[in-house]
């Protein structure tokens, strides 16, 4: 017979869990916001980032930037690339290889982002009326001091998109 492990106490609060819930969330309210662009936030924020970037970055990079493992990377950059809004640069190292050819946005991603920027305005006035100036600052600088302690104990980039 197998013995039971001890199930945490009443008190004890899982950080992940909580974390994980608020994360929740709040990507229901941004993924309704940018739903009519055809957008998810985490595609939205992968548009962003690259639209930021000056040059093609590599899947393994924007993965990095986004804070995400090269898999779910590549399977969020898919549907992007399918949809004609994102493209794989056509020279330098990797030229037969889609996979490790750098991403950038083309024309028509750009004009869908510029398109979601008001609905993606609109969830962060929505969460900053629900939360409140006060409670969504103090979110940010914990998320972002909190990142940053992971991070220097992981040895990873502490970026906050």
């Amino acid at each position: 017979m197998h013995a039971k492990a001890a199930a945490p106490a009443d008190t004890e609060v899982c950080t992940c869990h909580r974390v994980r819930s608020l994360a929740r969330r709040l990507t229901v309210l941004y993924d309704a916001a940018l739903a009519e662009h055809g957008l998810t936030v985490t595609q939205y924020a992968a548009l962003v980032t690259l639209a930021r970037s000056t040059t093609s970055v590599p899947v393994a990079e924007l993965a990095s930037r986004l804070q995400m493992d090269r898999t779910t990377t590549s399977r969020l950059v898919g549907p992007l690339e399918a949809a004609g809004l994102l493209a794989r640069a056509n020279t330098g190292k990797g030229r037969g290889d889609a996979r490790s050819r750098p991403l950038h946005v083309t024309t028509k991603g750009r004009r869908r982002l510029g398109a979601a920027v008001p609905a993606w305005r609109a969830a962060q006035s929505e969460v900053n009326a629900i939360l409140g100036e006060r409670l969504r600052a103090s979110l940010d600088r914990d998320a972002e001091a909190a990142c940053g302690a992971l991070a220097a104990a992981t040895d990873e980039p502490a970026e906050v998109v």
